[in-house]
């Protein structure tokens, strides 16, 4: 009586995040390791399943080869606003630039080559390519660069992956061709206000 309990050690679960030893079955009274133990106790476990992989209403998954993507964003959103559109817990979430370095920045654009990671104790459990639809030299912007990129993917001066692929196919047709161009051309002279329709 009147001795504090040591916190058990817990090991851990893939998929799970252990949230702490509680006092009731319905997991709502956290136990107190600084308070001494008068009675006899059960403690209970609380583990919270974390999504391994990403999820959002907003934006679309596609894998490929084992590359998968994000896309669906319009241009201009940042990363923090991004990061709000995935369903996975915001404090798992990273995004590296092309070359590998965590971006710390939130309020920079979302352009084409961004990665975005699931990270829960520096491992990776999801990762995927972002995609802005338009966007395929990964400046967030769409320019009449782009619009050049696609042309040249058209006529075979690039070569095509399936990030570049899904940022030129703004017709949602599965094929590069010069009405993707057209496309992309109203959006630069403001003719259309979307790519992801």
């Amino acid at each position: 009586k009147g001795a504090l309990l040591e916190e058990p050690k817990v090991k851990d679960v893939k998929g799970y995040e252990f949230e702490g030893w509680f006092t009731d079955e319905a997991l709502t009274k956290k136990f107190d390791f600084d308070e001494p133990i008068n009675k006899s106790i059960t403690l209970y476990a609380k583990w919270t399943e974390i999504l391994m992989e990403f999820e959002s209403d907003t934006y679309s998954v596609e894998e490929k080869d084992d590359v998968k993507i994000v896309i669906g964003m319009e241009k201009g959103v940042t990363i923090e606003e991004f990061i709000d559109n995935l369903k996975n817990p915001k404090e798992y979430l990273n995004v590296y630039d092309s070359e590998g370095t965590k971006i710390d920045d939130y309020t920079q654009v979302v352009g084409t080559g961004l990665i975005v990671k699931l990270e829960v104790e520096d491992k990776v459990y999801d990762e995927a390519t972002i995609v802005l639809r338009g966007d395929l030299n990964g400046d967030g912007m769409i320019t009449g660069i782009d619009q050049t990129m696609v042309k040249n993917i058209v006529l075979e001066k690039i070569e095509r992956t399936f990030v570049l692929d899904k940022a030129s196919d703004v017709t949602f047709d599965d094929l590069i061709t010069g009405t993707d161009i057209t496309k992309i051309k109203n959006y630069i002279l403001e003719k259309i206000t979307s790519l992801n329709e």
